[in-house]
């Protein structure tokens, strides 16, 4: 499990803000009765449909379960809906890196895949599935900063095969640095500014230009006001925090304990020195470099 500094930063609004990444916030915001505009312009901007393109309806279906055959759990989407032609988008929230999303994202868009299949069903008749992946954490290496999509391509030519598998990743600590003190200009940047939690000016102007923005904060003062609800949030909260402050101080231990060996792999070198052992043959048998050897004589 990893829990870097930036995803603390993103999600450690205190107490009197809301964590728009808390799973319990973001089925509140994207499922609810007043959710649809909501999900559909967010789906619209991730997807960068346009003109006819653009989604208008959709069909909300919460609490769908997942069977994880590795971990022999199911695990319940944060989102899924179905798209008037047919096809179905899939969102899935993840802060804490457990260093299996690369492998867990493609098992359970497979999984949900092959439920599409039903009896007196050709395979042509089933519809695309779309996976959008909106992560606290740093994934991938590639060439455009934060939004990346794959789908199945030839290795060579690039030309995809069908449009049955799409999955998007959306890394926030990415889209921060990308963004820097800029204005965010697209739909897509503003969505993801309010995913990271932004307050201030930025956020101002962004609702400004996407009336979405203020009805996604009208839903967070209904969130807040929702005693239940808010009960549930501060729970899974306190579990996100709790995590950091754990990774934390095994960190702040793991280097306590480095700083105590390098120190005693220095205190040896000094004393194999002082008996007349020579740097080159130090090195080869510590592994230290003879410049770290020389400078420890010096």
């Amino acid at each position: 499990m990893t829990f870097s500094d930036e995803t603390y930063k993103i999600i450690n609004v205190g107490k009197n803000r809301i964590n728009r990444l808390n799973d319990r916030f973001v089925k509140y915001l994207l499922t609810g009765p007043r959710s649809k505009p909501i999900l559909i312009d967010f789906i619209n901007n991730v997807l960068r449909f346009e003109g006819d393109e653009r989604i208008v309806d959709l069909e909300i279906i919460s609490g769908e379960l997942v069977q994880d055959a590795a971990k022999m759990k199911l695990s319940i989407l944060d989102v899924s809906a179905k798209l008037a032609d047919g096809s179905t988008v899939d969102v899935e929230v993840q802060v804490i890196n457990h260093h299996d999303f690369r492998k867990r994202a493609p098992f359970y868009w497979g999984m949900r895949h092959v439920k599409k299949l039903t009896v007196n069903m050709t395979y042509t008749q089933i519809r695309p599935m779309i996976t959008i992946c909106l992560l606290a954490f740093d994934l991938l290496e590639e060439e455009e900063a934060y939004r990346n999509a794959y789908s199945i391509r030839n290795d060579r030519s690039g030309n995809r095969l069908c449009e049955d598998l799409r999955i998007i990743y959306l890394e926030l600590p990415k889209f921060l640095r990308c963004l820097g003190s800029e204005y965010p200009r697209t739909g897509l940047e503003r969505w993801l500014l309010y995913f990271c939690n932004e307050e201030g000016e930025r956020m101002e102007k962004a609702m400004v230009e996407d009336s979405v923005l203020t009805l996604a904060k009208e839903l967070e003062s209904s969130f807040w006001a929702d005693a239940q609800e808010r009960e549930l949030y501060f729970a899974h909260q306190r579990l996100l925090l709790d995590a950091y402050s754990d990774e934390h101080t095994w960190k702040v231990l793991l280097e306590q304990e480095k700083e105590k060996s390098l120190k005693r792999e220095h205190e040896v070198t000094r004393n194999l020195l002082k008996m007349g052992v020579s740097a080159d043959t130090i090195a080869q048998a510590s592994g230290l470099s003879v410049e770290e050897i020389q400078r420890l004589q010096d």
